[in-house]
């Protein structure tokens, strides 16, 4: 039998979708950059950070302790001397995020959670 599928078989719970945050949804539907605009726009809606420059992105960091998260924090850290975010540094975030997500999605029925996510953000965009 196919070791993915035995996975699915003794692991996934049926109709299990887990509560993702906004960053943390965006990568699991393969948005990768999204889940780092993310990020950065909540950051930016506390207070955190202040984006000097959007594309490419810029950065000054006005307030490390409203980061609260280990995805926040990573971005912050990954941040260079002048306020961008390198290719290695998107890569530590990435990893950040997926690090957070792990223990809620290890029982997740994957095609429920799919379409919870794209109901959603179709709600959303409606």
């Amino acid at each position: 039998m196919n070791p993915l599928k035995l996975r699915y078989l003794l692991f996934e719970k049926d109709g299990y979708v887990p509560t993702l945050a906004p960053e943390e949804a965006a990568v699991v539907m393969d948005r990768p950059i999204k889940a780092i605009n993310l990020l950065v726009l909540n950051l930016q809606a506390r207070g955190a950070i202040q984006v000097l420059s959007r594309n490419p992105l810029q950065v000054v960091v006005a307030d490390k302790s409203l980061a609260t998260t280990d995805p926040e924090l990573a971005l912050l850290e990954a941040l260079s001397s002048r306020g961008t975010l390198t290719r290695e540094g998107m890569r530590s975030v990435l990893s950040a995020i997926h690090a957070s997500m792990q223990p809620k999605i290890w029982r997740t029925d994957t095609e429920a959670t799919a379409k919870a996510l794209r109901d959603d953000a179709q709600a959303r965009w409606d």
